[in-house]
């Protein structure tokens, strides 16, 4: 077989199987992906030369190989308005190898390879290697997915069979323990920090109170923190339940790239969602995090515990509420038993606070307003002002807009992911076996968000040539994500009536929306412009009335420029292994030890009294635990404490005073 560095011309091969070899460690090596532009086999070349006579091997009489992004151009039948999103890979590269059969028609042979130069895009070692992990799965992890798939599909049988052999009941999540997970390791908060611990670059920091009792874990590896140091501006926080047995939620913490894409950037697993707790989350994100001091919003549930902590810490963001859980939580709230109104009134009330939700002024909020106090019942207005009237701008649509949200209206994005999580990770799975599904989730919708990444530089739209200049100026700058919201403010701006101009800068633009106003050639007061940070149709309609150009990069946030992108994105950096996770059977040792921070920190002690519903949270928690102790003992031991929590309930209910004492067995020999 032909050695590596005898693919250049007048390099011969044998056979093409050697010649195709080493065109594969070429590939590698120089990361450039190519294809057979044409090609001629040896039975088509001897019905042109019947005289001639080649060597079987090598298959082929010539082959013209050329990069994935060179080759003959598509011409689309239709002129005008054809499938507008199109793309290809095509980018008119003319590199080329040529292969031709020697005179004798023994060998292949190097005819012409062009230089490296000759390429008319980037040539990305990280983007090569991403593209090669797109491949067919081997033949092993075929057979793997097809019986974890088997096994999920016949977990009902499988349960059938165990309760007959074994004569108990069993319980459809201990199933999550059969094959790969079948060492029942019982679940430990401890091990689940050493499994933490092992993943490479990662921070997993504990939150204890004064009696080393874990009340939270925080979790971040180096990829996560680059993330967020890209883009801070946007935090979305939501907590997702019941993805483990001991009931602990996950916190998901994300924002939103400059393609519209979000990643996750933290997790938080915490054991006590109360105000300390979150507070000391909170504390640590911000050590681990230098630009915590760059988020301008965070979309949050109103119902999210401890809401005013992230006031707190975050003095200077502004906390919106998602208008989905806005709509859920008026619902659930005006109700009939609640406050006592009848069901027509109820649907006039949550008619008149839908359309506040997506009120556009503070004007037309208020009309809204108005029309509450006028036709609600007095105890909808009472609930209303004392919940959601002060605090009209971190959920009516419009108000939002005047903040950096990048027209995020809802945690949809979030939402998304958790229901991704919940349909990987299984229901109350133990703890250490949910972290390992977290992490495979993770990866995977990592991988999908790098391909779509990666397309940006392979593909180009089918329709480029066909803009206009100033939308081709936009479209290279910008991500195709930010230049959608731009193209659109491109096609109307010529619909804004210029008034009268003011200065050499700014002008009295009149819109339909927002009446008359003063916009500059840089700044204007419309939502579009402040959500977004991109120019607006009222300053392009400014700048074409004032003779200045319509492109201006000082216009666009830097976030959304394609040259932010590749210089934070993961997938146009150098290329890194997915991480490797350790077995669940086996004991999760430390192997990077320089790579993981540890922080143990106590919480403040608490001088404030408990209210009625804390002490309920942290009982309810206590009881739960209980329950889940007795329920896994002998029918002779559960019994026996089910007694006894039965007599305490009795005695706490006549408000007696309790002492347990504990009761040792003498065994006689």
């Amino acid at each position: 077989m032909a050695e590596l560095s005898e693919v250049r011309e007048g390099a011969e091969f044998d056979s093409f199987e050697s010649l195709n070899f080493a065109i594969t460690k070429w590939e590698k090596v120089n990361f450039v992906n190519l294809y057979k532009r044409c090609s001629r086999t040896v039975g088509a070349a001897l019905k042109r030369a019947p005289n001639r006579t080649f060597k079987s091997d090598l298959q082929y009489f010539s082959i013209d190989y050329a990069c994935v992004h060179g080759g003959r151009k598509h011409k689309p039948c239709i002129k005008t308005g054809s499938r507008p999103k199109q793309s290809t890979l095509l980018k008119d590269c003319p590199f080329r190898i040529l292969i031709r059969a020697t005179d004798d028609g023994q060998r292949l042979l190097v005819k012409k390879i062009d230089d490296a130069s000759t390429h008319t895009h980037e040539v990305r070692q990280s983007i090569f290697q991403f593209m090669s992990k797109q491949r067919k799965l081997t033949e092993a992890e075929e057979k793997e997915v097809k019986s974890m798939i088997k096994l999920k599909a016949n977990r009902k049988l499988i349960q059938n069979h165990l309760q007959k052999a074994t004569g108990k009941k069993v319980v459809m999540k201990d199933l999550h323990n059969i094959g790969t997970h079948c060492n029942g390791k019982k679940n430990d908060l401890q091990e689940l920090v050493n499994h933490m611990k092992s993943v490479e670059g990662a921070s997993v920091e504990v939150i204890v109170d004064d009696s080393g009792t874990i009340l939270a874990i925080y979790f971040q590896t180096r990829e996560m923190r680059d993330t967020f140091q890209a883009y801070p501006e946007l935090l979305l926080l939501d907590a997702t339940y019941k993805l483990n047995d001991m009931r602990i939620p996950l916190y998901v913490l994300m924002n939103v790239d400059g393609n519209g894409e979000s990643e996750i950037i933290c997790f938080w697993l915490a054991v006590q969602e109360d105000k300390y707790t979150i507070s000391a989350l909170m504390d640590v994100f911000k050590v681990n995090n230098e630009q915590w001091g760059d988020i301008n919003v965070i979309m949050a549930d109103k119902d999210m515990a401890e809401r005013q902590v992230l006031t707190e810490k975050l003095p200077d963001a502004e906390i919106l509420i998602c208008l989905y859980h806005t709509l859920r939580s008026l619902r659930r709230e005006i109700a009939t038993d609640k406050l006592g109104i009848s069901l027509r009134e109820r649907n006039l009330a949550l008619e008149i606070v839908g359309k506040m939700a997506y009120a556009t002024t503070e004007e037309e909020y208020q009309t809204l307003f108005q029309e509450m106090e006028a036709s609600a019942p007095r105890s909808v207005r009472e609930y209303f002002t004392a919940n959601w009237h002060d605090i009209r701008a971190q959920w009516v649509d419009g108000l939002q807009n005047k903040t950096a949200n990048f027209m995020n209206r809802t945690n949809n994005q979030l939402e998304s992911t958790n229901q991704k999580l919940k349909s990987v990770i299984t229901r109350n799975s133990g703890l250490t076996y949910f972290f390992e599904d977290l992490m495979k989730c993770v990866n995977d919708l990592k991988f999908e968000r790098d391909y779509r990444a990666a397309n940006l530089e392979l593909k180009a739209p089918v329709l480029q040539d066909r803009r206009q200049p100033v939308h081709q100026e936009y479209y290279s700058h910008l991500t195709p994500y930010a230049y959608s919201f731009v193209e659109g403010q491109l096609e109307c701006y010529e619909k804004i009536s210029i008034i009268r101009v003011i200065d050499e800068k700014s002008a009295l633009v009149k819109s339909r929306k927002y009446g008359e106003m003063v916009t500059s050639c840089d700044n204007c007061n419309c939502s579009f412009h402040k959500s977004m940070m991109l120019p607006c149709r009222h300053i392009l309609a400014v700048r074409k009335h004032l003779g200045k150009p319509l492109f201006d990069r000082e216009l666009c946030s830097p976030r959304w420029s394609m040259a932010h992108l590749k210089k934070s994105h993961r997938i146009f950096l150098t290329a890194q292994p997915p991480v490797d996770l350790p077995d669940a059977g086996t004991s999760a040792a430390v192997t990077n030890e320089a790579d993981v921070e540890v922080l143990v920190s106590s919480t403040p002690k608490r001088k404030a009294k408990l209210t009625e519903h804390q002490k309920y949270k942290k009982a309810f928690t206590v009881a739960q635990s209980i329950a889940q102790i007795i329920s896994e003992q002998g029918t002779k031991d559960y019994k026996q404490n089910l007694k006894v929590l039965e007599q305490l309930r009795t005695m706490l209910d006549s408000r007696k005073k309790v002492v347990i004492t504990e009761i040792v067995e003498k065994h006689s020999r």
